[in-house]
Protein backbone atom coordinates (compact mmCIF):
# COMPACT_ATOMS: atom_id res chain seq x y z
CA UNK A 1 0.00 0.00 0.00
CA UNK A 2 2.35 2.36 1.02
CA UNK A 3 4.36 1.69 -2.13
CA UNK A 4 1.09 1.99 -4.13
CA UNK A 5 0.87 5.89 -2.80
CA UNK A 6 5.16 6.62 -3.22
CA UNK A 7 4.48 5.63 -6.72
CA UNK A 8 0.95 7.79 -7.20
CA UNK A 9 2.34 10.67 -5.22
CA UNK A 10 5.94 10.43 -8.44
CA UNK A 11 2.69 10.68 -11.17
CA UNK A 12 0.45 12.92 -9.46
CA UNK A 13 2.81 15.48 -8.24
CA UNK A 14 4.72 16.31 -11.51
CA UNK A 15 1.09 16.10 -13.50
CA UNK A 16 -0.08 19.04 -11.14
CA UNK A 17 2.92 20.75 -11.83
CA UNK A 18 2.88 20.50 -15.61
CA UNK A 19 -0.95 21.50 -15.28
CA UNK A 20 0.07 24.54 -12.97
CA UNK A 21 2.75 25.78 -15.23
CA UNK A 22 0.52 25.77 -18.17
CA UNK A 23 -2.15 27.57 -16.56
CA UNK A 24 0.54 30.35 -15.29
CA UNK A 25 1.76 29.85 -19.50
CA UNK A 26 -2.06 30.77 -20.66
CA UNK A 27 -2.38 33.74 -18.00
CA UNK A 28 0.34 35.42 -19.26
CA UNK A 29 -0.59 35.27 -23.08
CA UNK A 30 -4.51 36.26 -22.33
CA UNK A 31 -3.46 39.19 -19.62
CA UNK A 32 -0.74 40.75 -22.09
CA UNK A 33 -2.67 40.25 -24.99
CA UNK A 34 0.86 38.73 -26.78
CA UNK A 35 0.98 37.74 -30.04
CA UNK A 36 1.49 34.22 -31.36
CA UNK A 37 5.23 35.33 -32.61
CA UNK A 38 5.92 35.98 -29.58
CA UNK A 39 4.56 33.35 -27.13
CA UNK A 40 1.55 30.93 -28.08
CA UNK A 41 -1.04 30.00 -26.40
CA UNK A 42 -0.80 26.37 -25.14
CA UNK A 43 -2.87 24.60 -27.31
CA UNK A 44 -1.28 26.60 -30.12
CA UNK A 45 1.57 23.81 -29.81
CA UNK A 46 0.31 20.66 -29.69
CA UNK A 47 -1.92 21.61 -32.83
CA UNK A 48 1.06 22.52 -34.53
CA UNK A 49 3.11 19.53 -33.36
CA UNK A 50 0.32 16.94 -35.14
CA UNK A 51 0.19 19.52 -38.28
CA UNK A 52 4.05 19.23 -38.86
CA UNK A 53 4.82 15.52 -37.63
CA UNK A 54 6.03 14.31 -40.37
CA UNK A 55 8.27 17.09 -40.90
CA UNK A 56 9.33 17.14 -36.97
CA UNK A 57 9.93 13.26 -36.93
CA UNK A 58 12.67 13.38 -40.03
CA UNK A 59 14.75 15.58 -38.15
CA UNK A 60 14.21 13.97 -34.75
CA UNK A 61 15.69 10.66 -36.67
CA UNK A 62 19.25 12.54 -38.04
CA UNK A 63 19.25 14.40 -34.16
CA UNK A 64 18.81 10.63 -32.87
CA UNK A 65 21.17 9.46 -34.98
CA UNK A 66 23.78 12.29 -34.00
CA UNK A 67 23.14 11.71 -30.35
CA UNK A 68 23.14 7.94 -30.35
CA UNK A 69 26.65 7.96 -32.30
CA UNK A 70 27.53 10.58 -29.90
CA UNK A 71 26.57 8.61 -26.89
CA UNK A 72 28.23 5.32 -28.07
CA UNK A 73 31.22 7.24 -28.92
CA UNK A 74 31.26 8.89 -25.18
CA UNK A 75 30.71 5.50 -23.85
CA UNK A 76 33.67 3.58 -25.77
CA UNK A 77 35.85 6.38 -24.89
CA UNK A 78 34.86 6.66 -21.22
CA UNK A 79 35.20 2.90 -20.51
CA UNK A 80 38.68 2.66 -22.10
CA UNK A 81 39.96 6.11 -20.18
CA UNK A 82 38.38 5.12 -17.39
CA UNK A 83 40.11 1.74 -16.97
CA UNK A 84 43.65 3.04 -18.18
CA UNK A 85 42.78 5.29 -15.46
CA UNK A 86 42.14 3.36 -12.49
CA UNK A 87 45.04 0.66 -13.73
CA UNK A 88 48.03 2.87 -12.96
CA UNK A 89 48.80 5.34 -11.04
CA UNK A 90 50.93 7.27 -13.63
CA UNK A 91 48.12 7.20 -16.30
CA UNK A 92 45.91 8.44 -13.40
CA UNK A 93 48.37 11.51 -12.83
CA UNK A 94 48.99 11.97 -16.33
CA UNK A 95 45.65 11.38 -18.42
CA UNK A 96 43.18 12.81 -15.51
CA UNK A 97 44.36 16.77 -15.66
CA UNK A 98 43.51 16.89 -19.56
CA UNK A 99 40.40 15.51 -19.25
CA UNK A 100 39.53 17.80 -16.45
CA UNK A 101 41.30 20.76 -18.42
CA UNK A 102 38.99 19.53 -21.65
CA UNK A 103 35.95 20.89 -19.91
CA UNK A 104 37.06 24.42 -18.93
CA UNK A 105 36.62 26.27 -22.04
CA UNK A 106 32.81 25.91 -23.88
CA UNK A 107 32.73 23.70 -26.19
CA UNK A 108 30.38 26.01 -28.61
CA UNK A 109 33.63 27.99 -29.07
CA UNK A 110 35.03 24.84 -31.03
CA UNK A 111 31.46 24.56 -32.94
CA UNK A 112 32.56 26.67 -35.81
CA UNK A 113 36.03 24.70 -36.26
CA UNK A 114 33.74 21.38 -36.78
CA UNK A 115 32.19 22.95 -39.68
CA UNK A 116 34.71 23.93 -41.18
CA UNK A 117 37.05 20.98 -41.04
CA UNK A 118 34.05 18.82 -41.79
CA UNK A 119 31.79 20.74 -43.30
CA UNK A 120 27.68 20.29 -42.86
CA UNK A 121 27.29 16.36 -42.49
CA UNK A 122 26.46 14.72 -39.26
CA UNK A 123 30.28 14.12 -38.18
CA UNK A 124 30.96 17.58 -37.04
CA UNK A 125 27.19 17.25 -34.55
CA UNK A 126 28.32 14.00 -33.37
CA UNK A 127 31.56 14.88 -32.71
CA UNK A 128 30.14 17.70 -30.56
CA UNK A 129 28.21 15.60 -28.85
CA UNK A 130 30.67 12.44 -28.10
CA UNK A 131 32.87 16.41 -26.75
CA UNK A 132 30.29 17.50 -24.52
CA UNK A 133 29.07 13.61 -23.31
CA UNK A 134 32.18 11.54 -22.43
CA UNK A 135 33.09 13.23 -19.25
CA UNK A 136 30.31 12.12 -17.06
CA UNK A 137 30.80 8.98 -18.52
CA UNK A 138 34.75 8.85 -17.95
CA UNK A 139 34.72 10.01 -14.76
CA UNK A 140 31.33 7.95 -12.79
CA UNK A 141 33.28 4.85 -14.29
CA UNK A 142 36.68 6.21 -11.91
CA UNK A 143 34.40 6.73 -9.15
CA UNK A 144 32.95 3.05 -10.18
CA UNK A 145 35.94 1.31 -10.39
CA UNK A 146 37.46 2.81 -7.43
CA UNK A 147 34.67 2.05 -5.27
CA UNK A 148 35.54 -0.97 -3.53
CA UNK A 149 38.28 0.30 -1.76
CA UNK A 150 41.81 -0.19 -1.53
CA UNK A 151 41.44 -2.16 1.92
CA UNK A 152 39.81 -4.88 -0.07
CA UNK A 153 41.72 -4.55 -3.16
CA UNK A 154 44.50 -5.73 -0.51
CA UNK A 155 43.36 -8.09 0.59
CA UNK A 156 42.13 -9.59 -2.89
CA UNK A 157 46.06 -9.26 -3.57
CA UNK A 158 47.21 -10.76 -0.75
CA UNK A 159 45.36 -13.67 -2.14
CA UNK A 160 47.16 -14.16 -4.69
CA UNK A 161 44.60 -12.52 -7.45
CA UNK A 162 46.18 -10.97 -10.66
CA UNK A 163 45.18 -7.47 -12.14
CA UNK A 164 42.90 -9.00 -14.48
CA UNK A 165 40.89 -11.06 -11.86
CA UNK A 166 40.54 -8.32 -9.52
CA UNK A 167 38.93 -6.15 -12.37
CA UNK A 168 37.07 -8.93 -13.77
CA UNK A 169 35.61 -9.60 -10.32
CA UNK A 170 36.10 -6.92 -7.94
CA UNK A 171 36.16 -3.28 -10.09
CA UNK A 172 33.84 -4.06 -13.03
CA UNK A 173 30.89 -5.30 -11.61
CA UNK A 174 30.99 -2.66 -8.21
CA UNK A 175 31.29 0.00 -11.46
CA UNK A 176 28.39 -1.19 -13.35
CA UNK A 177 25.93 1.29 -11.26
CA UNK A 178 28.12 3.85 -11.76
CA UNK A 179 28.32 3.09 -15.69
CA UNK A 180 24.97 3.66 -15.82
CA UNK A 181 25.28 6.59 -14.03
CA UNK A 182 27.13 7.97 -16.02
CA UNK A 183 25.09 7.16 -19.49
CA UNK A 184 21.68 8.89 -17.69
CA UNK A 185 23.76 11.99 -17.15
CA UNK A 186 25.17 12.07 -20.69
CA UNK A 187 22.13 11.08 -22.80
CA UNK A 188 20.94 15.23 -22.58
CA UNK A 189 24.28 16.33 -23.25
CA UNK A 190 24.98 14.58 -26.34
CA UNK A 191 21.28 15.62 -27.05
CA UNK A 192 23.05 19.10 -26.54
CA UNK A 193 26.07 18.51 -27.92
CA UNK A 194 24.38 17.64 -31.10
CA UNK A 195 22.33 20.26 -31.47
CA UNK A 196 24.58 23.18 -30.65
CA UNK A 197 26.52 21.59 -33.92
CA UNK A 198 22.90 21.93 -35.91
CA UNK A 199 22.65 25.34 -34.62
CA UNK A 200 26.14 26.56 -36.02
CA UNK A 201 25.87 24.64 -39.45
CA UNK A 202 23.72 22.02 -40.46
CA UNK A 203 20.80 21.63 -42.88
CA UNK A 204 18.84 19.27 -41.52
CA UNK A 205 18.00 17.97 -37.37
CA UNK A 206 15.87 19.44 -34.72
CA UNK A 207 18.36 22.36 -34.41
CA UNK A 208 18.45 23.15 -37.76
CA UNK A 209 14.45 23.05 -38.22
CA UNK A 210 13.96 26.02 -34.78
CA UNK A 211 16.93 27.88 -35.97
CA UNK A 212 15.02 28.60 -39.36
CA UNK A 213 11.72 28.16 -37.38
CA UNK A 214 13.29 31.13 -35.24
CA UNK A 215 14.68 32.68 -38.06
CA UNK A 216 10.99 33.50 -39.56
CA UNK A 217 9.25 34.21 -36.22
CA UNK A 218 7.36 30.72 -36.01
CA UNK A 219 7.80 30.58 -32.27
CA UNK A 220 5.16 28.06 -32.30
CA UNK A 221 7.38 25.68 -34.36
CA UNK A 222 9.99 26.10 -31.81
CA UNK A 223 8.26 25.36 -29.31
CA UNK A 224 7.25 22.36 -31.14
CA UNK A 225 10.78 21.69 -31.13
CA UNK A 226 11.30 22.12 -28.03
CA UNK A 227 8.77 19.76 -26.82
CA UNK A 228 10.04 17.08 -29.77
CA UNK A 229 13.77 17.47 -27.73
CA UNK A 230 12.46 16.96 -24.53
CA UNK A 231 10.74 13.80 -25.33
CA UNK A 232 13.71 12.42 -26.97
CA UNK A 233 16.08 12.94 -23.98
CA UNK A 234 13.31 11.32 -21.75
CA UNK A 235 12.99 8.59 -23.67
CA UNK A 236 17.19 7.89 -23.76
CA UNK A 237 16.91 7.98 -20.56
CA UNK A 238 13.86 6.07 -19.43
CA UNK A 239 15.64 3.17 -21.76
CA UNK A 240 19.02 3.74 -20.06
CA UNK A 241 16.85 3.27 -16.86
CA UNK A 242 15.60 0.36 -18.45
CA UNK A 243 18.69 -1.37 -18.87
CA UNK A 244 20.32 -0.59 -15.42
CA UNK A 245 17.30 -2.24 -14.14
CA UNK A 246 18.32 -5.39 -15.95
CA UNK A 247 22.00 -5.82 -15.75
CA UNK A 248 22.41 -4.37 -11.94
CA UNK A 249 18.77 -5.53 -10.29
CA UNK A 250 20.52 -5.21 -6.54
CA UNK A 251 21.70 -1.54 -7.26
CA UNK A 252 17.86 -0.75 -7.35
CA UNK A 253 16.77 -3.29 -4.78
CA UNK A 254 19.47 -0.97 -2.60
CA UNK A 255 18.22 2.18 -3.64
CA UNK A 256 14.85 0.96 -2.12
Amino acid sequence: MVAFQERTKRIIFPLLTLVVLIGIWHLVVVLFDLKPYILPTPLAVPENLFKNLSLLIGHTIVTLHETFMGLLLSIGFGVAISLLIVSSDVLDKTITPYIILSQSFPKTAIAPLMVIWFGYDTLPKIIMSFLIGFFPITMNMVMGLKSPGEDLIDLIKSLSAAKAQIFLKIRIPASIPYFFNGIKISIPMCLVGAVVGEFVGANKGIGYLILMANNEFNTVLVFSGLIVLMAVGALLYFVAQAIENLAAPWYRKEIK
